[in-house]
C-alpha cells in the first residue's frame, strides 16, 4: 500500500497548497480528503515521486 499526502497544513514542496485539513492519496486511486474546502488541486506533481 502506498500513501501520499498531497494537502496538509505544512508543505515541504512549494508545488503543493497548504490549509486546514489533510488529504491522503492511497495507491494512486483513492483520495481521502478532510479539510476546509473541496480539494481541487493538480496531483500530477505527485506522479514524479
Amino acid at each position: 500500500m502506498e500513501i501520499k499526502i498531497p494537502f496538509d497544513s505544512i508543505s515541504l514542496d512549494k508545488r503543493f497548497l497548504t490549509g486546514w485539513g489533510v488529504s491522503y492519496l492511497i495507491d494512486k486511486r483513492i483520495l481521502f480528503d478532510t479539510g476546509e474546502k473541496d480539494l481541487k488541486i493538480e496531483l500530477n506533481p505527485m506522479a514524479a515521486d
